[in-house]
C-alpha cells in the first residue's frame, strides 16, 4: 500500500514538473523576419513584389543565402508561389536582404488607381551557413499600396 502511495505521488510531481515546463515554453521566433514589402505591377498581368528580410545567422560565421521558397496572399486570397535561387551573403551576425518576387496572373480585374492590399507571405529561404545547409523560415502580414494591382477579396456588393 505504501509503495502503491509513493509511486502516485511520484507519478504525480514528475508529471506537474513535466507540464509546467511546456506551459513555460515559448516558441522561438522565425529566424528571417519580414521588415517591409513593396509591390508594383505593369499592367499587362505582371508584377513584381520586393520584401526586405532580416536574417538572423545562427552559426556566427560567414554565409552565403542560396534560395528561397515562397507563397503569397493577397487580401486574406491565395495568390502565387514560387522558387529562385539567391546569391546573397550572410554576415556572421546577420544582416539584411532584399528579394525580389515576380508574378504573373494573367487576365484577373486590375485596377486603374493605386489599392492597398493586405500582403502575406511565408516561406524559407536556404542557406550555407557554418559548413552546412540551413533552412530560415519567414512570415509576415504588411499592407503594400500599388497601381494597376490585381483586384482581389471582393464580393458582390462591392
Amino acid at each position: 500500500m505504501r509503495s502503491r502511495l509513493l509511486l502516485a505521488a511520484l507519478s504525480a510531481v514528475i508529471g506537474f514538473s513535466c507540464s509546467r515546463e511546456l506551459l513555460r515554453h515559448t516558441p522561438q521566433p522565425d529566424p528571417v523576419q519580414l521588415r517591409s514589402a513593396a509591390a508594383s505591377f505593369t499592367g499587362d498581368g505582371r508584377g513584381e513584389f520586393r520584401l526586405l528580410l532580416a536574417v538572423a545567422n545562427p552559426k556566427h560565421s560567414p554565409g552565403k543565402l542560396t534560395g528561397i521558397d515562397w507563397e503569397l496572399w493577397l487580401n486574406n486570397n491565395w495568390f502565387a508561389s514560387g522558387t529562385a535561387r539567391l546569391g546573397d551573403d550572410v554576415p556572421p551576425e546577420g544582416g539584411t536582404v532584399e528579394v525580389k518576387l515576380p508574378v504573373a496572373f494573367g487576365r484577373m480585374e486590375t485596377s486603374s488607381t493605386p489599392i492597398a492590399l493586405q500582403l502575406t507571405v511565408r516561406g524559407k529561404l536556404t542557406a550555407q551557413l557554418g559548413g552546412s545547409e540551413e533552412e530560415l523560415a519567414f512570415h509576415g502580414t504588411t499592407t503594400v499600396e500599388a497601381k494597376d494591382a490585381p483586384v482581389l477579396g471582393r464580393t458582390e456588393t462591392d
